[in-house]
């Protein structure tokens, strides 16, 4: 599902509502996602009710959305 090294448009939700940040995949072990921030790294785990979704935000994913 996700690629390393790809950034990605993340949604989550929780009691103070829906969130979005970008960040690049630096690990992928599902359900356990490690993403770059602001030169540190954080784990979501997909599986949690809080993670909402997640679209590739590259130009790879610009390039096919335009075709």
């Amino acid at each position: 599902m996700f690629e390393v090294g790809r950034r990605y448009r993340l949604t989550t939700s929780d009691h103070d509502g829906t969130g979005y940040h970008t960040a690049k995949v630096i690990e992928w072990a599902h359900p356990l996602l490690k993403v770059e921030k602001l030169g540190s790294y954080e784990i979501i785990n997909t599986a949690a009710a809080q993670f909402v979704s997640a679209e590739p935000v590259d130009e790879e994913s610009r390039t096919a959305k335009a075709k």
